[in-house]
Parts: structure tokens; sequence; C-alpha cells
């Protein structure tokens, strides 16, 4: 399914003058929405059902994964003194 929803959201970013990164900010707030209010019941079925056969084709593929979680790389701070 294609609303334009990323459409309507530039719109509405050059009407009132928002930044550009507001645009997909925007778009998931519409989509949300979209997904809450109007979707039917069992096109949500559909997806989680789907969802679920993806999740379990990749478990036979791959049985052994085991999602890591990574570190954020440290920055490190230089201050410079002007004398």
């Amino acid at each position: 399914m294609n609303f334009g929803i990323r459409k309507i959201a530039e719109n509405i970013c050059e009407k009132y003058d928002y930044d550009k990164q507001r645009i997909l900010i925007l778009s998931r707030q519409f989509t949300g929405r979209i997904w809450k209010e109007i979707i039917s019941v069992e096109t949500k079925q559909y997806f989680e059902n789907l969802a679920k056969d993806i999740d379990n084709l990749h478990k036979e593929k791959y049985p052994d994964y085991k999602l890591k979680s990574r570190r954020k790389k440290s920055t490190v701070n230089f201050s410079v003194k002007i004398l």
C-alpha cells in the first residue's frame, strides 16, 4: 500500500516552513496513525503471521544465531589551550 505519506509530509514541511529533517518524523507519525486507526484486523493479522514465518525461516537457516549487543565507541574529548 502506498498512501503517498512522504509526499504529504514534504508538503506540510514546505507549507509551515519546517526543517526537512521533520519529513521522516511526520511520515512515521502518519504511518502509525494509519496502522492504528485505518488498517483492518485481517491485514494486521496477515502481517503478524508473515513476520512469524520469516522469523521461523531465519531460525531454521541460522540455528545458532544470537544477537550480540555492541558497545558504543567512546569519544575522546580534546581540549586545546591557546597561550
